[in-house]
């Protein structure tokens, strides 16, 4: 007949032993009874002494301090160490069960009691108090919407079209400034009325108004009693300047002047002269009574002369 052995051994070794899923395996020293479940080794029969169950039966297990099941009390051994690492890792705030946590429970105590009897840093009962005796955000919101209802000036708008659509039934002394101008404008019980100095146009010729700058400048630089100027009725004309095509003429010259002949079909008197041309001359020049003489004409009182044999 045939003889089936287990896997036998000494429990020393068990560390180093891999089972397969379902194959069994002996210690001799200690007659307990291992089966692979394809993970790990299972003891089926564990024994109730004081040390029976060594870390060596144990093995060694590997803590999951991100464990995804739900911590609870009832699990393996390894989900048990498991959900405590995750507790305490939650618990300090590392990255790792294990880091040492930045305060201990004992330092954080002695902390908490310092603090406790610190005014500067703590909240006293007084604080608390005086806190409680306070309006709440809401309160007082809602005072000032209360405040502002009452009271005649009004909280800005964007344009003067604006005024309308927010104030629809404004009373009579309403006053609502507008952000794009920044004028004011006050209800007078029937219209809008701008009342802010930036809202009075500038002075014109037809239109009473605010002056500009530039003009109050001017007339600062006016002197004083400067408009009680008096033109004269008259000025000497030694104040006018004369030029080459702009000159005065004397009484003398135009005298002068207006004893001279006309180009334009003279009219002579007393004894005018001309230049004589020469005998041969044909134009129409002024014939001299020498240029008739060196023609040969004889006046009217000469004699002609036969002359003698």
């Amino acid at each position: 007949m045939a003889t089936i052995k287990l896997k036998r051994g000494q429990s020393a070794n068990l560390g180093s032993l891999t089972l397969e899923a379902g194959e069994p395996a002996f210690t001799l020293d200690t007659g307990k009874l291992y089966v692979g479940d394809g993970t790990d080794k299972v003891l089926i029969n564990p024994g109730v002494g004081a040390a029976e169950i060594t870390d060596v039966e144990i093995g060694k297990r590997t803590i999951d301090q991100g464990i995804a099941i739900a911590v609870s009390n009832t699990g393996t051994l390894t989900q048990l160490f498991s959900f405590l690492a995750k507790v305490i890792k939650d618990i300090t705030g590392k990255s790792n069960w294990y880091d040492a946590p930045i305060k201990t429970l004992a330092g954080l105590n002695t902390a908490l009691e310092n603090h406790t009897g610190n005014i500067v840093l703590h909240v006293t009962t007084q604080d608390k108090e005086n806190w409680a005796d306070k309006y709440t955000k809401t309160e007082i919101d809602n005072k000032f919407s209360t405040l502002e209802t009452n009271i005649d000036w009004k909280e800005s708008v964007d344009t003067f079209s604006d005024i309308a659509t927010v104030y629809p039934d404004p009373d009579d002394g309403w006053t609502v400034n507008v952000k794009d101008t920044d004028y004011t404008y006050r209800f007078d019980g029937t219209a809008w009325i701008a009342i802010s100095a930036n809202a009075i146009p500038k002075v014109t010729g037809n239109l009473d108004g605010l002056m500009a700058k530039e003009d109050k400048s001017k007339l600062d630089g006016i002197a004083a009693g400067a408009n009680n100027y008096t033109h004269p009725a008259s000025h000497p004309a030694t104040i006018i300047t004369q030029s080459a095509t702009h000159r005065f003429v004397s009484d003398t010259e135009k005298a002068s002047w207006n004893g001279k002949a006309d180009i334009n079909s003279p009219n002579f008197t007393g004894t005018p002269k001309a230049p004589t041309p020469g005998a041969e001359d044909n134009s129409t020049r002024i014939a001299t009574t020498a240029y008739v003489r060196s023609l040969g004409y004889i006046p009217a009182s000469g004699a002609i002369d036969g002359g003698t044999f």
